[in-house]
């Protein structure tokens, strides 16, 4: 992966350092280098470089970014909720879709808001 890297120093890339093995020694260089890189480019470009070189990666996404991904959006991973107090507001759908098994996303109760119902059934198991 060094390779790729703009800027890389030669000495970390060519023998006797081009096994992981050699290069421990020299961990904490190899992680410097690649910081410098990656803070020159966002996650979205050194992940396409890296996947160009054939080099396993995938972003660090924030909630800002799970929550505004439209893919995410569109399977109902992020799903739109009404609340009656806070509106409508974007939070964790299904994880899993399942064509023939639709989840229905709906917001928290309100506080006390099943407490008759509850009480009520649980007086009529004594």
């Amino acid at each position: 992966m060094l390779r790729i890297l703009p800027g890389a120093p030669n000495s970390l890339t060519t023998r006797p350092n081009a096994t992981p093995e050699a290069r421990i020694k020299h961990l904490d260089e190899v992680f410097g280098v690649i910081e410098q890189w990656t803070m020159r480019h966002s996650k979205h470009e050194v992940m396409r470089t890296l996947m160009e070189a054939d080099v396993p990666c995938g972003p660090i996404l924030s909630m800002k970014d799970l929550i505004e991904d439209p893919a995410l959006g569109r399977r109902g991973i992020v799903a739109d909720v009404e609340h009656p107090q806070r509106g409508s507001f974007k939070t964790v759908g299904c994880p899993l879709v399942l064509s023939e098994s639709p989840v229905e996303i709906t917001s928290s109760p309100l506080l006390g808001e099943h407490t008759a119902s509850v009480l009520r059934r649980s007086d009529g198991m004594r």
